[in-house]
């Protein structure tokens, strides 16, 4: 498989496996709840951009082995149990500035994720492709979470569960699908 495909199928494998390791978290945590809840959309989508970007970039420029994928799963499994312990002491209700850097945390999957997905699929890029592979990334990841969050809302905060099995279905086929084509080309 050329470096290209492999380029291509990396971003979209690992911005979809990422936004359903997030929303999976969110949903067992109960912060997806608060998506319906319009005075808390701002400070909630705030979040979730700005740490989408953040880690994003993180899992784009930073070198891609053993050590940093083990630190990157290290961080992200912190700020999710220090995000955890914020809404444990404030019983879920909190100040919107909470709810945005819960939601900051909670994005912190991008970051081993991509550094995996960049390790696995052998995407060694030069400063362009690292640019066009953290932009990508992040506009797809924040718009499959608005339009996950879109059809959330319009069905009445009742299809989570569905979407969720969606969306890690669309990413095991695809991981499924450059295994294959990974193996046929060598």
């Amino acid at each position: 498989m050329s470096k290209r495909y492999r380029s291509i199928l990396g971003v979209i494998f690992s911005t979809i496996f990422s936004v359903s390791i997030f929303l999976s978290l969110s949903y067992l945590m109960n912060i997806i709840f608060l998506i319906g809840d319009n005075p808390q959309l701002i400070p909630l989508f705030s979040g979730i951009v700005l740490g989408t970007i953040t880690f994003v970039f993180l899992g784009s420029f930073i070198k891609s082995d053993w050590n940093t994928i083990l630190g990157g799963a290290i961080i992200s499994i912190a700020l999710y149990i220090i995000s955890y312990i914020i809404l444990l002491t404030f019983h879920n209700v909190f100040q919107d500035y909470w709810l945005a850097i819960i939601s900051f945390m909670l994005t912190s999957t991008f970051l081993p994720v991509m550094l995996s997905v960049r390790f696995y699929f052998n995407l060694e890029f030069n400063k362009i492709q690292k640019i066009i592979f953290f932009l990508s990334s992040s506009i797809l990841a924040i718009i499959l979470t608005f339009i996950i969050a879109i059809y959330y809302i319009s069905s009445g905060q009742t299809s989570m569960p569905q979407e969720l099995i969606s969306v890690d279905t669309i990413s095991i086929i695809l991981l499924f699908i450059y295994v294959i084509m990974d193996h046929d080309s060598k």
